[in-house]
C-alpha cells in the first residue's frame, strides 16, 4: 500500500477526497468493505501529513493548523464526522450511496502543502 500511497502523493494538490478514495481504491470491483475503505482512506492522509503533503486546514480562517498532534490524531479529526454524516452507509461498496459520495466530494478540513510553498485547498 506504501506504492499506491506514494504515487498518490505526487497527484494530490487540488483534489477532493473523493478524487483520493477512487485513486486509493482502484482495484474496487464493488466489493469494497466500507471499514476497511474508510480505515485506508485514513491511513493514506496519515501517511500523506507524515511526508509533510497534506496539512490540516481551517477554512474559515484560510490557515493550516500546525497542532504538534501525531499524523494519525489528525487523520482522524479531519474524519471525525464520516459516521456523523453516513449514518445509513452501505457496509460494502460505499459508493453505492450519494450523500457518501458528497461527503467525499465536499469534505474539507485539510489543504496540501505544496513543495512547502503553496497551500491549495480542495477544489470543490
Amino acid at each position: 500500500m506504501l506504492k499506491e500511497f506514494s504515487d498518490e502523493l505526487e497527484c494530490v494538490a487540488g483534489l477532493s477526497v473523493y478524487s483520493i478514495w477512487k485513486n486509493i481504491n482502484k482495484n474496487d470491483n464493488g466489493d469494497l468493505i466500507t471499514e476497511e475503505g474508510i480505515t485506508n482512506l485514513i491511513d493514506f492522509f496519515e501517511f500523506a501529513i507524515s511526508k509533510n503533503v497534506i496539512v490540516e486546514y481551517d477554512e474559515k480562517k484560510e490557515l493550516p493548523i500546525f497542532s504538534e498532534d501525531s499524523p494519525r490524531v489528525v487523520s482522524e479529526r479531519i474524519f471525525c464526522d464520516i459516521w456523523k454524516k453516513n449514518p445509513g452507509i452501505p457496509q460494502v461498496n460505499p459508493t453505492d450511496s450519494d450523500d457518501f459520495i458528497a461527503y467525499l466530494v465536499y469534505k474539507t478540513g485539510w489543504a496540501t502543502l505544496v513543495h512547502g510553498t503553496a497551500i491549495v485547498p480542495p477544489q470543490i
